[in-house]
């Protein structure tokens, strides 16, 4: 229990949970030292947040992905660029702030002792069914639902906006993942889906979970073994 206590608190989550929750009982301090927290959970509400985030992480990601996870230094960029867009998720679609965190861990049983970084981007806006029922004309069917939704927005690219080449953000990111093997897992409503690769054992869509107001999005890249 404390060295769980002492996990959240050096990601600095209760700062920002204060704000939120009544917190009961003594806040453990962060321990100082070498940490494998890349982005400690940090609030995005507007574009500018975004710029700040990846200029902040990007040195020492660069560092992570190259050295540790054995991604050819060129994909780096990619990286900025999913993360980015994972966050600016939150600007364009929840109609309120949210926040990031970035970490990297050792995945001792899943992946074999591999390293993972792992982007976590979450909100409680309104969600993705409530951002693409606001598109002017959308017609909705029997079908329409939480699930429907997350396919619409994540294997489809449609956004609620008219704009061209809105919607093509997550789509980006699942190109990224894809060419590293990685994970992309999405939870809004009452439905999460999941873009899984072959070392997970995922379902890739889940419906009638309890509802989640918002947003959460996980990105999982994990090391390239093929270059060790």
């Amino acid at each position: 229990m404390d060295e769980t206590a002492g996990y959240w608190a050096r990601t600095r989550f209760f700062e920002h949970a204060a704000e939120l929750y009544d917190i009961i009982g003594k806040v453990p301090r962060a321990r100082g030292g070498e940490s494998s927290v890349l982005l400690e959970i940090t609030p995005i509400a507007k574009s500018d947040d975004v710029h700040e985030v990846v200029g902040r992480i990007q040195q020492k990601a660069t560092q992570i992905l190259v050295k540790e996870l054995n991604v050819d230094p060129k994909a780096t960029m990619g990286f900025a660029m999913t993360l980015s867009e994972a966050c600016q998720n939150i600007v364009e679609h929840a109609g309120r702030g949210g926040w990031v965190a970035v970490q990297t861990y050792t995945w001792k049983k899943r992946l074999q002792g591999r390293r993972v970084v792992v982007i976590a981007v979450c909100d409680a806006g309104v969600g993705f069914r409530q951002s693409l029922e606001s598109a002017h004309g959308r017609r909705l069917d029997e079908r329409w639902g939480d699930g429907r939704a997350l396919e619409e927005a994540v294997l489809r690219g449609v956004s609620r906006f008219q704009d061209p080449g809105r919607g093509q953000g997550l789509a980006g990111v699942r190109r990224y993942i894809g060419r590293w093997q990685g994970k992309l897992s999405v939870r809004s409503g009452t439905a999460r889906i999941a873009i899984v690769p072959s070392w997970d054992e995922d379902v890739p869509l889940e419906e009638k979970l309890p509802n989640f107001p918002g947003a959460q999005i996980q990105i999982t890249i994990p090391e390239h073994v093929a270059e060790r």
